[in-house]
């Protein structure tokens, strides 16, 4: 973990629930409004994550999971800003029946995406985000990404 981390660990454990997401819906909708996001929001990206209970249940972490989604991923323009949402919606792990629409947004880049780097990032962010057991809500979406794993020989 790095100073920055840590600071902001020790941070939010001074500061109420209540002060902690008042500070959290800032942050995220300051985000919200950067054009464009890039990878050297890691630490704003990342501080979501210390009050991420306190977001619990509310509109917040859908605005957030639509942050990531939307301008780390589908519009994020480099590498570093598409890892950085991948990483961070593997930590956040949605679900695709609550986020259809943010996953279909990443695979409709994903199959667009010329660039080869980019496009493994978001395919082996998508595998990790799969569930151990599919529904018949999402397995249609899975097992696209199921075929182009074995279609394109990924590891």
């Amino acid at each position: 973990m790095d100073g920055t981390s840590s600071a902001l660990e020790s941070a939010s454990s001074f500061l109420s629930g209540p002060n902690k997401r008042d500070i959290a819906i800032e942050v995220i909708e300051w985000l919200r409004t950067l054009e464009p996001v890039s990878a050297c929001h890691v630490h704003s990206v990342g501080s979501i994550f210390l009050v991420w209970s306190d977001l619990a249940s509310t509109p917040r972490q859908g605005d957030y999971i639509d942050f990531i989604s939307d301008k780390l991923i589908v519009r994020g323009t480099s590498l570093n800003s598409v890892i950085l949402g991948i990483e961070t919606l593997i930590k956040v792990k949605p679900t695709y029946e609550n986020y259809s629409n943010q996953y279909d947004d990443i695979f409709y880049r994903f199959e667009r995406e010329p660039d080869e780097d980019i496009k493994k990032v978001i395919n082996g962010g998508l595998v990790n985000l799969k569930p151990e057991k599919t529904t018949k809500n999402n397995k249609a979406f899975w097992d696209k990404i199921k075929k182009w794993d074995v279609d394109n020989d990924v590891e």
